[in-house]
């Protein structure tokens, strides 16, 4: 990804709060008991011991979007090595699979009963989203297609809200994909 991105690249960090789910440590069949409990509670509720919940990661995710993401373009010492002082116009986020699920759950309002019908992104896939200041709330951000799109285990209808100056090519209504074994991607109707 830096090879293909890095002659307009302004800034780098590294983010904690947005890093894998602390798992604690476990040993041996001990970790098989705590996947099973998991799977019985729900991914967003189980904390394993000595680890982390979901929900805790969701929290680190949520900090992390509103502080960082959101005051991109405010941050003192942004545009240190950009001579054009441009806004930045893209940011590219490399994360696990679960903090894409938090990113897009606070960013859609999913419920955990959503978050836990949708799964984690395969391996090198990516979501995009698009800035769009015509959005209400306090992130104007939207999934767009260009990217992957996030699959489900069950049928579930997500209503994108839309503000009455969209336009009606503009407002979309989203569900995911049937039951079936196949892979389920979003579609818009």
């Amino acid at each position: 990804i830096q090879k293909a991105i890095d002659h307009r690249v302004v800034r780098t960090e590294v983010e904690p709060r947005i890093s894998e789910q602390e798992f604690g440590n476990l040993q041996g069949e001990d970790f098989k008991t705590f996947r099973e409990e998991q799977t019985r509670i729900g991914r967003f509720w189980y904390r394993f011991p000595t680890g982390e919940s979901g929900a805790d990661v969701y929290d680190r995710v949520k900090s992390w979007w509103y502080q960082s993401v959101l005051n991109v373009n405010e941050r003192y010492g942004c545009f240190e090595n950009n001579e054009d002082d441009d806004q930045v116009e893209a940011l590219v986020v490399v994360t696990h699979g679960l903090t894409m699920r938090f990113v897009l759950m606070q960013l859609l309002d999913w419920t955990p009963t959503t978050f836990h019908s949708v799964w984690n992104a395969d391996n090198c896939h990516f979501y995009v989203l698009k800035k769009d200041l015509r959005l209400k709330g306090n992130s104007p951000y939207r999934l767009d297609g260009r990217g992957d799109l996030p699959k489900s285990s069950r049928d579930v209808i997500v209503t994108v809200r839309s503000t009455n100056s969209l336009n009606d090519a503009d407002r979309s209504n989203t569900s995911y994909g049937s039951n079936s074994t196949e892979s389920n991607t979003i579609q818009k109707k």
